[in-house]
């Protein structure tokens, strides 16, 4: 036993030192990869440290150049500034009576098409105004007034209906048609602050005017009428029958007729006449009445509100200055023309000029 205990390990150590051997052998490759990176960093860096000594040199040497270019770039935006005509900007909310928010939408962007075409002409015959007013307008904008908390809630309980649904919130506000809630911010921009004195009810008279709101209206203003009819009829029906309940009630419980006062009113006492009450159902009746008078008053309300396709829920308040459009750029474009002058240098003095022309060449190109 004891010479076969030394056969039995060598294959042990053997296996070992191959182990050993790879695990050194792995180490030493990833350690000159490591070097390899390091030593690449280092060029970069060093590289880079040298180009923007360069840039600074450049800048150093023609620092006059990159002054001139820097005024130029605030003197361009601060005359374009000047020159840019003043706009003013104001704003209506309007309430939408009916589910025609795409439509309205569409009406306004024509509007701002003919504005920002400086359509005079066509956009002062839609709305019904002076030529001389429509060529101060200079666009229209309309977007929802929709709660924001409200459209976060909404957003949260249509994810609780599934909750594998994997949509943004962002993504939920774009399917969600927002054109179609009631309250709408309608911003009209203008050259002038005088023009907004009753071009409110132009543009709402112009939108109800419209073939699809008029047809609209008067489909549900006629449904609306006829609802109003029945239900009036229903009311007539039910008082007739409420006054036979009282006649048979005075001839049952023998209330005298020669009395006014007890004619108008009744006042039954039961425990007096000894007679059994008579299950009429009236109480059950007025109840039904309340409710018909309360769904008629609704129905007359909704009538009234559907006879404007739109209603104006705030006009124009004091219209404001538009922020210019080049505002807060003369510092971008000053940096933007400064780089390119150092762009430019950078290109003259690394020989870029001198490299293209002798390898940019056709013949060069066409070369076999």
């Amino acid at each position: 036993m004891s010479n076969n205990q030394p056969e039995s390990n060598k294959p042990e150590e053997v296996d070992l030192g191959v182990i050993f051997a790879s695990i050194e052998k792995l180490f030493k490759r990833l350690g000159i990869l490591i070097a390899k990176f390091v030593k690449i960093i280092i060029w970069v860096f060093t590289k880079l440290l040298i180009l923007i000594l360069f840039a600074l040199n450049i800048i150093r040497e023609h620092f006059v150049k990159f002054a001139i270019a820097g005024l130029i770039g605030f003197g361009l935006v601060f005359f374009l500034e000047k020159s840019e005509k003043r706009q003013y900007i104001a704003d209506i909310l309007v309430k939408q009576n009916y589910e025609t928010g795409r439509v309205l939408y569409d009406i306004v962007g024509n509007y701002n098409a003919l504005a920002e075409n400086r359509d005079s002409l066509a956009l002062a015959k839609v709305l019904d105004i002076d030529v001389s007013v429509a060529s101060k307008l200079t666009g229209f904008s309309i977007i929802h007034r929709e709660n924001k908390n409200k459209l976060i809630e909404d957003y949260y309980k249509f994810k609780e209906i599934d909750s594998n649904i994997q949509l943004s919130y962002q993504n939920f506000l774009e399917q969600k048609n927002l054109e179609d809630f009631p309250i709408q911010s309608l911003t009209v921009r203008s050259l002038s602050p005088t023009i907004y004195d009753s071009l409110a009810n132009r543009i709402l008279s112009a939108v109800s005017n419209n073939k699809y709101f008029s047809e609209l209206k008067n489909k549900e203003s006629a449904l609306l009428k006829s609802k109003i009819k029945d239900t009036e009829k229903i009311i007539s029906d039910s008082d007739t029958l409420q006054k036979k309940y009282f006649e048979l009630l005075k001839s049952y419980y023998g209330q005298s007729s020669s009395d006014p006062e007890k004619n108008s009113t009744i006042n039954l006492n039961l425990s007096n006449n000894g007679k059994d009450k008579i299950d009429t159902k009236e109480f059950d009746l007025f109840k039904e009445q309340s409710k018909l008078l309360d769904k008629l008053t609704t129905l007359k309300d909704e009538l009234v509100t559907k006879g404007n396709i739109i209603g104006l829920q705030k006009d124009f308040d004091l219209p404001v200055v538009k922020e210019s459009t080049y505002k807060g750029k003369a510092v971008l474009l000053a940096l933007l023309l400064m780089i390119l002058v150092l762009l430019y240098y950078v290109y003259v003095g690394l020989g870029f000029k001198d490299f293209i022309k002798n390898y940019g060449s056709r013949d060069r190109l066409l070369k076999k």
